[in-house]
């Protein structure tokens, strides 16, 4: 015969929120590498969490100067350009996409190119991290 019996409750939803968010990011990550274009996907604090490995070889980077940067800040400001800022901040604050936006600009890397933008947030379930998905293709 049982005399006594003790139950012990342990919260685990920051561990479960902490598996989710990174398997989030690991599905965003394989995505990524397998997409031709240039392609970024930042957090929403406009970090960057990945980059495909098009985007590196057209703007002449590597993952150790972009993941984990302000998308504004790497590679000496690379994108720090005002319709940038102002496409980015009205997708996270508007949840708007935008579809082809031209962009024609002097990479001090590489020169003058024009490049048509996807710009596209990624809304999770409550309290998962959002995303941003910016895609580019080079327009010869």
């Amino acid at each position: 015969m049982i005399d006594d019996v003790v139950f012990t409750f342990t919260d685990i939803t920051s561990r479960i929120k902490a598996i989710a968010t990174q398997n989030a990011l690991t599905l965003a990550e394989s995505i990524v590498k397998t997409i031709r274009e240039p392609f970024i996907v930042l957090d929403g604090n406009l970090k960057v969490i990945s980059c495909s490995k098009p985007f590196y070889e057209v703007f002449k980077l590597t993952p150790e100067q972009t993941v984990g940067q302000n998308f504004f800040e790497f590679s000496d400001r690379l994108w720090d350009i005002d319709d940038m800022h102002a496409k980015l901040d009205t997708v996270l604050l508007q949840d708007v996409a935008f579809e082809e936006v031209k962009l024609v600009h002097n990479f001090p890397a590489i020169g003058q190119l024009t490049v048509l933008l996807n710009i596209r947030r990624i809304v999770g379930r409550i309290n998962e991290p959002q995303m941003i998905l910016l895609s580019m293709e080079i327009v010869k």
